[in-house]
């Protein structure tokens, strides 16, 4: 089985735009310190210090012009990849469905997610925590794709022993939890394809 374009792109759309979103506030946080840094050498006499002033104003201009320019490049990827996801989407399938891709991605990532119980001792990195910590990193790569035919759900299989264990006793849970909440489609089992495991279902 292939990636969709869904899964290998555009769900990575949202990290490039939260991105941009915060490239953005460190740019205006550099601009609001430009303009109380000009409002300081207002205030203030001493030439040397207007100097050093004025060359951290020079420093924090090309500060936000640089977050700026990132911000602009990151926002530009995101709609480019986001602009081909929904002209597919509205031409052959629904905006419907790549709602329910996000939120179905997004429920299972947060349901099936393991709270890593750090011990109190200095050993932190115990081997059941680096197991947990293994299996997460797994969860988060969960992707599932909704559309008119067919519902498809990816997840990479860990790289450690025990959390590959981990992740195939939740299995029959996954299948269970898709099955409720897309009931018209018919979830068939996990199939294992090199180092992954898919979820097909047929629209009734």
């Amino acid at each position: 089985m292939k990636k969709t374009y869904f899964m290998r792109y555009f769900i990575r759309s949202l990290p490039l735009f939260m991105s941009a979103v915060l490239m953005e506030l460190l740019s205006l946080l550099f601009q609001f310190l430009i303009f109380f840094m000009n409002k300081l050498a207002l205030c203030t006499k001493i030439s040397s210090f207007i100097d050093l002033v004025n060359q951290g104003i020079i420093y924090l201009n090309i500060g936000s012009s640089f977050f700026k320019n990132i911000s602009i490049v990151l926002i530009t990827l995101a709609g480019l990849i986001m602009t081909r996801e929904l002209y597919f989407r509205l031409r052959y399938d629904s905006l419907k469905n790549l709602a329910l891709s996000i939120r179905g991605t997004t429920k299972l990532r947060r349901y099936l997610h393991h709270i890593e119980s750090f011990k109190a001792s200095e050993d932190k990195t115990s081997k059941a925590d680096m197991v947990i910590s293994d299996y997460n990193k797994a969860i988060r790569k969960i992707l599932m794709d909704v559309n008119n035919e067919e519902l498809l759900l990816y997840t990479k299989l860990p790289k450690e022993h025990q959390a590959q264990k981990m992740l195939k006793e939740v299995v029959s849970e996954i299948k269970e939890e898709v099955s409720n909440a897309y009931p018209e489609y018919l979830i068939s089992g996990f199939e294992r394809h090199g180092n992954s495991l898919w979820l097909k279902g047929t629209r009734k």
